[in-house]
């Protein structure tokens, strides 16, 4: 998940070039792609025995919570509090941190 940070970190501070941007967000995909199928396998580990499905159904749904909530605060800072892009993600940054443990 570190990566994912510095990714949006760089996308947030990085002149507007074109090139240069595609080169951030190469930095946040490749952190995004290096846990994506790892978070099944997680929950899947923490799952009683016999019990796989529900517990990916369980991790699933706090995902698809997270998601509302995320876009929630997404409008209210756009909308109510006039937030920049690159405010959002030094924003996205900070808790993808925060979320993932302090490890890098």
């Amino acid at each position: 998940m570190g990566l994912c940070g510095a990714g949006l970190v760089l996308i947030a501070i990085v002149p507007h070039s074109y090139a240069l941007m595609l080169g951030c967000l190469f930095v946040y995909s490749l952190g995004q792609h290096l846990y994506l199928p790892l978070s099944s396998s997680i929950g899947m580990e923490l799952a009683r025995e016999g019990a796989p499905g529900r517990r990916l159904g369980q991790l699933n749904s706090a995902r698809n919570f997270a998601t509302i909530l995320g876009s929630f605060g997404v409008l209210v800072a756009f909308h109510f509090l006039h937030c920049t892009f690159s405010i959002a993600f030094i924003v996205a940054a900070v808790v993808f941190y925060i979320c993932s443990g302090n490890s890098c």
